[in-house]
């Protein structure tokens, strides 16, 4: 299922490999709409189902969804490698004009993380065995670029930005551990370099500030994003079952058949009747949506 957070959103918001929210709030929300960029890291088309390149793709039904409902490249093109991907679209300029052209590698310090690191140092390559090539400059993205956080809060609408995941944009020379708050980002949380030294301890940036973590990374990341709903009850919501989908906006509570044609597809609610069918549906929603916020 799908779920995504309106006005009373903290800014602890969004989701990653690498992820951009941001929030419209107060009498500007009408007009400015809530935005959620994910980047996926390294991650091909031949990964995705909607495009029909791979025999076995993983099961990504809501990308799968997007991509039906929405628009899909068939010609796009981006940076080979990770920290000059988020550099671009952060900044909206190529690499040779940002000067990132390859992973960041000139790291600050970090404390070790609660077990022996997996793969060297906190800043995206490393250690004893690495490639000499590794040791070679590799610049992170400049404070002084302006970025899209600030674009958003030059919009004249009142946004909140987050990002949460993995930044990989930082070196020792332009900011380090405040490099996201130095360009523009309200709040981040997540991992600094190129990966978490494992999947079960690493260490956690949250707006600066390092905390060496025991449990598992990608669930730590979503949590981050679902704890936004804890004690809300006024937020705007899209929450998606197997056959079923809940809206509210402004408001307005919306619940489709998502099996009925796009075209023929009505909101359930402004129906005389509902069968016992779509009644126990609408419950199981509102109950999972009930517990989301109050268990993250």
């Amino acid at each position: 299922m799908i779920v995504s957070g309106g006005c009373k959103f903290s800014k602890s918001t969004a989701l990653f490999i690498i992820t951009l929210s941001a929030l419209a709030c107060g009498p500007a929300a009408l007009a400015a709409p809530n935005i959620l960029l994910i980047i996926g890291d390294d991650m091909g088309t031949d990964t995705m189902a909607s495009y029909g390149l791979s025999e076995n793709p993983p099961s990504t039904p809501n990308i799968d969804e997007m991509a039906q409902q929405g628009v899909r490249y068939t010609g796009f093109w981006s940076q080979p490698v990770c920290s000059p991907t988020r550099a671009t679209i952060v900044s909206g300029r190529y690499g040779f004009r940002t000067g990132v052209g390859r992973p960041v590698t000139t790291s600050g310090p970090v404390p070790e993380p609660p077990a022996p690191a997996a793969n060297g140092g906190g800043g995206g390559g490393g250690g004893a065995n690495a490639n000499p090539l590794r040791s070679l400059a590799r610049n992170g993205l400049g404070s002084d670029e302006y970025a899209l956080p600030l674009a958003f809060a030059d919009s004249g609408s009142d946004y909140a930005t987050a990002a949460i995941g993995k930044w990989h944009l930082a070196d020792a020379e332009n900011g380090w551990l405040s490099h996201t708050n130095l360009v523009g980002f309200d709040y981040f949380a997540g991992g600094w370099g190129g990966s978490t030294e494992t999947y079960s301890t690493w260490n956690k940036v949250i707006n600066g500030e390092v905390t060496s973590i025991e449990g598992c990374a990608p669930t730590d990341k979503v949590d981050e994003f679902f704890g936004s709903f804890a004690g809300v009850e006024t937020a705007n919501y899209a929450i998606r079952g197997t056959r079923y989908k809940l809206l509210r906006a402004g408001g307005a509570e919306e619940f489709y058949d998502l099996e009925a044609a796009p075209w023929e597809q009505q909101n359930l609610l402004l129906e005389e009747t509902m069968s016992a069918t779509e009644h126990a549906a609408h419950q199981s929603l509102m109950d999972s949506l009930t517990e989301l916020r109050n268990d993250r």
